[in-house]
């Protein structure tokens, strides 16, 4: 490491130690159904970088001498480091000085009368038949199986594809949540889990369905009546809450390198191999995906994109074969076209890299910034919702979290803005559908009283 970036490191360290503590000392827990994508990326500045100085960390990128990367590797670290830095300085601002979000919650609860349970199961049906079809009539089978995760790359089918995956992550996690508090809708959680483990793309049903399940059942077990706890219970308590969560971890670890070997079809491992694909692989790869992508940034190019890949990301309900610009501006093909990869969904970066390559560090910190403040907000909710107990969470209001979740994301990457576009048509259409299944009932319940009328 250059002597920037272990300066950095070391802040970054200091900085994030001090966020846990004070949280564990004011808000008496660590993890929630949304900050764990924070203590991943922590992970994967802090302790996976370690081994990106090995040159067996780059043989999945065709380089053979690490040590040609170093440069770029630091670079890399710099960006990201600083990005990480001013996101926790900007959390312990926001996040401990706010008041209760009460405006979102509020939005959020008055959504669930806008939404009826009917519409959200005919729709989730449609949306596992057309994932069955096209899995079946493109794919010739499930992704995660027949080593074809990217058939849909490239293709007319693409949009319609990754709409209908994200109809069922979102209905798969809202089905999840009811059977978990209500003990209702087990069997469409069921079939929403098996088809999010057959699209093969294990971070969408390990963290953003299976951990944040597991964290509301916990939390459900230990906070109860937590306004009715004395102090010291209720520390005794968060410390065996945050104990059971991280111990968890690892679990969600293996799970998910185990998930990367059954889509390259090898079943026969080892945990030698499970080492290896943990330190050196493309599991906590963001630091060194970053240093390959400004490697390649630099042969090409001698200026700043200048937003490019976000002006491509807010046309992202455009499919790229109607936009040359789309086409090639979209951040994954963007990164991907640096080197020529086929096939390829893109790579990573870290959360600060593609606003440094847009508009340099001005960007890092203001992306920075917008993430304290999503990430901040969604963190009052939920320890207003599940800590204090003090509103009644019934499972539609995690659409409205998830879209400002995903504003969260799309500001580290934009290739998720077509994710949020997908999330709000849906919900528009679940709108439309439940006035229509009212109107359509207070028809015929006014033919039928019509009806009882004449015939008396």
């Amino acid at each position: 490491m250059s002597n920037s970036s272990i300066f950095l490191y070391f802040l970054v360290v200091i900085s994030f130690l001090l966020y846990v503590c004070i949280k564990i000392n004011r808000r008496k827990y660590l993890f929630s159904i949304f900050n764990i994508g924070v203590y991943i990326y922590f992970f994967s500045i802090v302790i996976s970088p370690i081994f990106f100085y090995y040159n067996e960390s780059w043989l999945a990128l065709r380089i053979s001498s690490a040590c040609s990367m170093w440069d770029y590797l630091n670079e890399s670290m710099c960006i990201n480091l600083i990005g990480f830095l001013f996101f926790i300085l900007f959390l312990l601002l926001f996040e401990f000085k706010s008041h209760s979000p009460t405006f979102l919650i509020n939005y959020s609860e008055r959504y669930n009368r806008y939404i009826s349970d009917l519409s959200i199961n005919l729709f989730f049906i449609v949306f596992v038949i057309l994932f069955v079809y096209i899995c079946l009539l493109f794919c010739h089978g499930f992704p995660l199986f027949n080593l074809k995760r990217t058939f849909y790359l490239n293709t007319g089918i693409s949009p319609v594809y990754l709409f209908v995956n994200q109809g069922i992550y979102l209905f798969s996690l809202y089905y999840g949540i009811r059977f978990v508090l209500y003990k209702k809708n087990l069997f469409f959680c069921l079939l929403g889990f098996f088809c999010l483990i057959m699209q093969g793309n294990r971070g969408v049903w390990l963290l953003g369905v299976l951990f944040p399940l597991l964290v509301i059942y916990i939390y459900q077990i230990y906070f109860k009546k937590s306004h009715n706890v004395a102090f010291t219970q209720y520390k005794l308590i968060s410390k065996k809450v945050t104990k059971k969560i991280f111990f968890l971890v690892p679990f969600f670890v293996i799970m998910g390198i185990f998930t990367q070997f059954v889509r390259k079809g090898a079943y026969d491992v080892s945990i030698i191999m499970f080492f290896h694909e943990l330190v050196f692989g493309n599991t906590f790869s963001d630091i060194r995906d970053g240093a390959f992508i400004l490697s390649g940034f630099d042969n090409e190019y001698d200026f700043f994109l200048m937003g490019k890949t976000y002006l491509s990301a807010l046309i992202s309900f455009i499919p790229s074969s109607f936009s040359d610009f789309r086409y090639t501006w979209s951040w994954g093909r963007f990164t991907t076209g640096l080197f020529n990869f086929q096939n390829h969904f893109g790579l990573r970066g870290g959360n600060s890299l593609e606003a440094y390559l847009n508009f340099s560090w001005l960007a890092v910190i203001i992306v920075s910034f917008f993430q304290a403040i999503i990430i901040s907000k969604l963190e009052l909710v939920f320890y207003t919702v599940f800590i204090l107990k003090k509103y009644r969470f019934l499972g539609k209001e995690i659409f409205i979290y998830y879209i400002l979740l995903k504003f969260y994301s799309c500001l580290s990457s934009s290739s998720a803005s077509y994710d949020i576009y997908s999330t709000i048509f849906i919900l528009l259409m679940l709108r439309i559908t439940t006035k229509l299944l009212k109107f359509s009932f207070r028809y015929r319940l006014c033919y039928w009283k019509r009806l009882c009328k004449n015939v008396v």
